[in-house]
């Protein structure tokens, strides 16, 4: 039905002003009296029924104006309460801008009076600073003379002369205990004394207007969300849709795309149809939709990857929020659904493409140490058993699968450099000169200038060149100290101390693993990094890890 006046709802009309009396017709019942007659200084007493009469009939029909309605309402009672009153205007004002400002929203003349609507648009309040001082207090302001202001009232004096008002009285309308505005009688042809009962008549219909514009800007700002809300809800580009006892009751144009099919096959159906009976990982689906659905209802966002099914028998892997939306005064489950079979399939090549690498990486790795083991069988025996210690220790570390991959391989080949040795000085049974050691010493640079520009996912070269440093910076090449050196590197050093002391040399038999558990122990956080120490200790004395 489209919006009209109250003047085009007779019914309503007759419902807000039938009792009430005709402007004039009973002068003895007017709740403000003419300052003609002095002799009679307005002691006559209103009609006490009338007033109630009134008042009733304003608050019975207010409760249930509807909010499109209350504009109009408002404007009715004005001229109901101004005519009752013998006024020659009634009024409200609206506060804007946090007070700053007012605006005359709504008002009643009589005949022969002309309206201030359109002449007084939009008020500075500070430009009536007593008046609206008393307002803000919520102060009643009775003026019977204006010309009798107090000089404090100089500019409001001057103001609402320039207006015509010979007269006013303003009551505040206070909603949630702050003051939105007044309601108020201006006299214009005659000085008037307005009476207790004109102030209380006031004071009412002011708290009925409070509750009205109060429930008036709640539906337009519910109606202003439910607009953007429905914009959003059309244009996203993920599907959709509500749900309310577990039936589909409205849903988006992208969750009949994603879903393939049509509105009628969406809308009154369940929600568990869309789903498969069992997810990938083995959870039924109705028990999970529930309890989600649940959680989400009772204020807790749920975000979590499903397996839907299409009406068509198709399935496919989507990203699924859960969440509750007020709507009215009914409650629904949102759920919002992005199709993620793309990424999905992108990440499952891509998996399939590091997987390829790791193999590809790890047959490299297995020819460098090949080609180490033609030359020197002990190496690449050393080289496979620090590789096995070092990934016990990083497992006991809890460091991630990416990391303990990249530990595996720089272990197998730490000691690449030593291909650049002479074999004869590697298997020396002997001690050796000088010049050897420096030699041996050059085999951390080398196995670096190897490597650096071979692709690993990890800084292999890095790791090999730094396994032997150590953290007072007593190590080599780079004499690097604490966390300069990579912690994969720490790692393979620990792991490279305990095997060479524990097993065979062919410069010396083995001196076993007690004896290379007390040389890290006794060097903790001194050469070796203590996190790392206490883990290989924990390794070899708690869980007994054996070297093989």
């Amino acid at each position: 039905m489209a919006r009209g006046s109250m003047k085009d709802r007779p019914e309503k009309r007759e419902g807000l002003i039938h009792r009430l009396p005709e402007r004039g017709r009973r002068p003895e019942a007017g709740l403000a009296r003419s300052a003609v007659d002095r002799r009679n200084p307005y002691s006559a007493p209103a009609d006490p029924e009338a007033l109630l009469r009134l008042i009733l009939g304003l608050s019975t029909n207010f409760i249930v104006l509807p909010p499109d309605d209350v504009d109009d309402g408002i404007r009715d009672v004005l001229k109901a309460i101004g005519s009752f009153a013998v006024v020659d205007r009634s009024c409200v004002f609206q506060f804007r801008d946090n007070g700053n400002l007012m605006s005359r929203t709504h008002e009643w003349c009589a005949h022969g009076v002309e309206s201030q609507m359109l002449k007084t648009p939009l008020i500075s309040t500070a430009s009536l600073p007593w008046f609206c001082k008393k307002i803000g207090n919520y102060e009643v302001v009775h003026v019977p003379d204006v010309t009798r202001l107090p000089a404090e009232a100089a500019v409001e004096k001057l103001v609402f002369l320039s207006q015509g008002i010979r007269s006013l009285v303003a009551v505040p309308i206070v909603s949630a205990d702050a003051v939105i505005g007044f309601i108020g009688f201006e006299s214009l042809r005659l000085t008037e004394t307005f009476s207790e009962n004109a102030i209380a008549l006031l004071k009412v219909v002011g708290e009925i207007f409070a509750f009205a514009l109060s429930r008036k800007q709640v539906m337009e700002a519910l109606r202003q969300s439910e607009s953007k809300y429905k914009v959003l809800f059309e244009h996203a580009s993920d599907a959709i849709f509500l749900v309310k006892g577990g039936m589909f009751v409205d849903c988006n144009t992208k969750t009949l795309t994603m879903f393939g099919c049509e509105r009628a096959q969406i809308l009154g159906h369940s929600a568990f149809e869309f789903s498969p009976d069992v997810q990938p990982n083995g959870d039924d689906s109705r028990q999970g939709i529930m309890e989600k659905g649940e959680l989400a209802l009772a204020g807790k966002p749920q975000f979590f990857e499903w397996k839907y099914l299409r009406p068509d028998g198709t399935l496919f892997d989507a990203e699924v929020s859960f969440n509750r939306v007020d709507i009215g005064n009914e409650v629904f489950l949102q759920a919002i659904v992005r199709d993620i079979t793309d990424r999905k399939q992108a990440a499952e090549k891509l998996e399939k493409t590091l997987e390829n690498l790791r193999q590809t990486n790890a047959a490299t790795v297995q020819v460098m140490a090949h080609v180490v083991e033609t030359r020197d069988a002990y190496t690449a025996g050393h080289q496979r058993r620090v590789a096995g210690i070092a990934v016990a220790i990083a497992e006991e570390m809890g460091l991630s699968f990416h990391t303990i991959e990249g530990i595996r391989m720089a272990g197998v080949i730490h000691d690449i450099g030593k291909i650049s040795i002479p074999a004869e000085i590697l298997s020396k049974p002997g001690d050796l000169r000088k010049k050897e050691f420096e030699l041996i010493k050059d085999h951390p640079q080398m196995g670096y200038e190897i490597l650096k520009d071979v692709e690993f996912p990890w800084p292999i070269a890095e790791i090999v060149h730094q396994h032997h440093e150590r953290m007072d910076g007593s190590g080599y090449p780079g004499g690097l100290s604490g966390n300069k050196i990579l912690l994969e590197a720490r790692i393979i050093a620990v792991s490279d101390v305990v095997e060479a002391i524990a097993s065979h040399r062919p410069y010396r038999p083995a001196r076993g693993i007690d004896v290379a558990l007390s040389e890290i122990e006794a060097n903790r956080g001194v050469l070796y990094d203590g996190d790392v120490v206490d883990a290989c200790l924990h390794l070899f004395r708690e869980r007994g890890y054996k070297i093989y």
